[in-house]
């Protein structure tokens, strides 16, 4: 079922690439394309005067998420450490919110922010945002040099290493060295030891491709008092790839039951909607899921059919790569 799995996505890569031609007019290059929003206090920003000749830090987020939240704190604190230089943060929200909400937020936050208000979601687009919050490096010729997806404990200082290599303060290789990461350890599953252990097997059969073994013991993790709500996550995508769509969906219903937030399984329904048929209620309920930090090439997949379908071509290239992506990742 992997070779099957892998297949799938070998066919959809050249569709992509038809795809990512058909939208190349749209597609962003790494130069920043000019606009013009408006920020909460009502005045203009334009990107050519506002970005020009520094290091800009250019921040999506989503007002109430908490990732977001974590991370303003951490663009204020920057912002301060780098008060008198030429540094510039420049936050902005997309869609239809309320100014006076999102004002509202920040003053409670106690930040102090420029924040852009992009309704039409024209800088989304062109900054080919997917994850929220997401952050980009500007370099002072208004050139995007290195994106920042999520918000982890590492973002301070993944930052600090960006912004002193685009102010010249450090060299490439002193920048790789200080970006150089541990590798991440197995999440802390809730529920019993036996329960967790389980997953971490299942987890370990996964990466050696013993699907069989690995579904096995999701099985086991999953039927556990409790159960281990991650497991059946697992499971449910596992039946995604496999085809099982129904079977999928019961599982996945019980996961929300028991973690209503687990954004896996949120995405993972919307892709069982979407494949019985009720493709906008499943396409909200994986966008939405998708604006957070996942690691799911079949997610980012499945939302690239949508906007296909959709005609939204340049987007759907985006969602495709992605998925492409997250595959190849070792």
């Amino acid at each position: 079922m992997q070779r099957r799995w892998v297949r799938v996505l070998c066919v959809a890569m050249v569709l992509a690439l038809v795809v990512a031609e058909r939208a190349r007019a749209d597609e962003p290059t790494d130069h920043v394309a000019p606009f013009r929003l408006k920020g909460l206090d009502g005045s203009e920003f334009d990107s050519k005067v506002g970005l020009a000749g520094k290091v800009t830090l250019v921040s999506y987020w989503r007002p109430g998420q908490d990732k977001a939240i974590r991370c303003l704190k951490n663009l204020a604190d920057l912002q301060e450490e780098y008060a008198g230089q030429d540094v510039r943060i420049v936050t902005f929200v997309s869609g239809e919110v309320d100014p006076g909400e999102v004002e509202e937020q920040l003053r409670e936050l106690e930040l102090q922010l420029p924040v852009l208000l992009d309704p039409d979601r024209l800088v989304y687009g062109a900054f080919e945002t997917i994850v929220s919050p997401s952050i980009w490096f500007v370099d002072a010729k208004q050139v995007r040099r290195f994106k920042y997806a999520g918000c982890r404990r590492d973002f301070s200082s993944d930052a600090r290493a960006n912004i002193d290599f685009l102010l010249g303060t450090i060299s490439e290789e002193e920048r790789e060295e200080r970006l150089a990461k541990k590798k991440e350890k197995t999440p802390r599953i809730k529920g019993t030891m036996g329960g967790s252990m389980r997953y971490q097997m299942a987890r370990r059969f996964l990466e050696k491709g013993k699907r069989k073994e690995a579904r096995q013991e999701l099985t086991k993790a999953w039927e556990m008092e409790p159960p281990v709500v991650a497991a059946g996550v697992d499971m449910g995508l596992m039946l995604l790839q496999d085809g099982e769509n129904e079977a999928a969906g019961v599982i996945l219903e019980r996961a929300l039951e028991l973690a209503p937030e687990d954004q896996r399984a949120m995405g993972a329904k919307g892709v069982v909607l979407i494949r019985l048929g009720k493709t906008k209620e499943g396409a909200d309920l994986l966008e939405r899921a998708l604006e957070n930090e996942l690691a799911e090439p079949l997610l980012y997949y499945e939302m690239g059919r949508v906007s296909e379908s959709r005609g939204s071509f340049a987007e759907a290239a985006r969602y495709y790569r992605t998925s492409f992506e997250l595959l190849l990742k070792p």
